[in-house]
């Protein structure tokens, strides 16, 4: 499609500017490799609130699944497991950024909700703008820190794992 709009003649052409989702490094490859140069961050990773003794990027904390599939798309454990963390950060550490948690499924956004709202206070959560959401209701929206509910393991149904694989860009989110 944008090769036939570049061939329709008197249109405008019109170039993204400014990236608002990616690190600098990344935007700066694409900005040279593709942009001639003039696509910049639109908000710096400087701005990111990073909490106490960890680094900005990807960590990754295992969190088994249940041994029998549980109905409605939901994993206690993990659902724990980000209460525990969600707590860690705005109770114990004190963190000042934003939090959100994001699942492909509906029904586990509530768990997470209900974990994290017995182990946290409702001021310290609003504070920090945290939600729950799925990956589809989270896109467009920012936080500082991103907890991440994938639900799936070696006992989900396959249709878990199909709704997952229908759209590969989900995670991405």
């Amino acid at each position: 499609l944008f090769d036939f709009a570049l061939r329709v003649p008197h249109v405008p052409r019109v170039t993204l500017r400014h990236q608002y989702r990616s690190a600098g490094p990344i935007v700066d490859y694409i900005s040279n490799t593709f942009y001639g140069g003039e696509l910049v961050v639109a908000q710096p990773p400087e701005g990111v609130k990073v909490p106490q003794d960890t680094k900005p990027g990807i960590a990754w904390s295992h969190v088994g699944a249940p041994a029998i599939p549980s109905k409605g798309n939901i994993n206690k454990a993990e659902a724990q497991a980000v209460a525990h963390e969600v707590k860690k950060l705005l109770v114990d550490q004190g963190y000042s950024g934003s939090i959100g948690a994001i699942t492909p499924f509906r029904a586990q956004i509530m768990v997470i909700e209900e974990a994290v709202r017995a182990h946290v206070p409702d001021d310290l959560l609003e504070k920090a703008e945290f939600r729950a959401g799925t990956v589809d209701g989270f896109q467009g929206q920012e936080r500082d820190l991103i907890l991440f509910s994938p639900v799936v393991g070696a006992s989900s149904p396959t249709s878990n794992l199909t709704f997952l694989q229908k759209d590969r860009r989900r995670p991405n989110v």
